[in-house]
């Protein structure tokens, strides 16, 4: 019964971290565009930072080359270019400014990332998109 419990453990790890375990692209077909990604990580300065537990990140690519998500309690609006396949070019990015409680320094960081986008991969049913030193963003589908 224990070895049991442990390869369940295991098992359910592997699935539910398929974002991170892999760089294999996926045959599904997911768009990028018309597509909730909710943030599950992202590297920042070589540390892993994850959204607040009780906070939840999103961007949604629109097909009108426009950008919408959530970045703690705001919301936040962008434009975005994708040229010569996977490079991205994420411009005019606005966000509210509603007084959220807590700790911003995420928030900050998560569009400040976004600002400095330049290529996006979907793999494994994620999205990453890469910024400055190749750090990435990592989403899954909501």
């Amino acid at each position: 019964m224990k070895k049991f419990k442990i390869l369940f453990s295991l098992v359910f790890i592997i699935i539910f971290s398929n974002c991170i375990l892999t760089d294999e692209n996926n045959d599904n077909e997911i768009s990028l565009q018309n597509t909730l990604w909710t943030l599950k990580s992202f590297d920042n300065d070589g540390n892993i930072l994850k959204p607040p537990k009780d906070k939840i990140y999103t961007i949604h690519f629109n097909n009108d080359s426009t950008i919408s998500g959530k970045n703690d309690c705001n919301d936040f609006f962008a434009k975005y270019i994708i040229f010569s396949g996977d490079s991205l070019k994420i411009d005019q990015l606005v966000t509210t400014e509603k007084n959220c409680s807590g700790d911003q320094s995420v928030s900050d960081k998560y569009l400040s990332a976004l600002r400095k986008a330049h290529n996006y991969a979907i793999k494994n049913d994620c999205l990453y998109i890469y910024y400055e030193n190749n750090y990435r963003l990592i989403f899954f589908i909501n």
